[in-house]
């Protein structure tokens, strides 16, 4: 599918962040968990494996080299009992959760990122709406869709590297649900054109457009 095509069909894209990430985000961007985890401070090395590879019960705290913090959601929607019956063959549970720690994820539309939002009420998060085409150009190559949702282990469709499609393979009839990139979106500030404070999972309050 051509870039523009896509940026037609879905002209903005939305992702959905604890909002104690947010000066993080304002400062850096958008960065995947193995980008968090390549920014860490070296006394964390011993945490890697179960923070990239793994499912995570319970949001975790990271100190990065810089001397401020990270904060990584948990992954309590995804059973692993029920992962390992849609898992792609020669796919391990510890491959699936090192494909997710290694992108950042964008729903394409807002409902669903609301029903994201609302799995975590005790969280306060933002919700970022960023210009599809923009982010398009800008991260290029390192763009794929997906027609599930690759926060939980249920529904149809396979989990492994071919749940990922990358946009010049994607099939215009198709339905897909994420868009994701690998790695960091470094531009977020210049990107994101709407954001909002959400409580108990609800949009509340509607924020500045930029990260200052």
């Amino acid at each position: 599918m051509e870039p523009s095509a896509f940026a037609s069909q879905y002209p903005r894209v939305y992702h959905v962040a604890l909002a104690r990430n947010w000066r993080l985000i304002a400062r850096n961007g958008l960065r995947c968990t193995t980008a968090l985890l390549n920014a860490a401070d070296p006394n964390q090395a011993s945490r890697r494996a179960s923070l990239e590879t793994s499912r995570r019960a319970s949001m975790a705290e990271l100190p990065l080299a810089d001397g401020t913090k990270a904060y990584l959601r948990d992954n309590l929607p995804i059973q692993d009992k029920q992962l390992r019956r849609l898992l792609d063959p020669g796919t391990s549970l510890q491959d699936w959760y090192r494909l997710l720690s290694a992108r950042l994820f964008f729903w394409l539309e807002l409902p669903a990122a609301m029903e994201f939002a609302a799995a975590y009420p005790d969280h306060e998060q933002v919700l970022l709406t960023l210009d599809t085409a923009r982010l398009l150009a800008a991260c290029g190559p390192r763009v794929a869709l997906t027609r599930v949702n690759c926060g939980v282990a249920r529904g149809g469709g396979s989990r492994g590297p071919s749940t990922f499609v990358r946009l010049e393979d994607a099939a215009p009839k198709t339905k897909y649900v994420e868009l994701t990139v690998e790695g960091e979106v470094l531009d977020a500030a210049g990107l994101c054109v709407e954001r909002w404070s959400l409580v108990d999972g609800k949009a509340v309050t509607r924020l500045d457009t930029g990260f200052a």
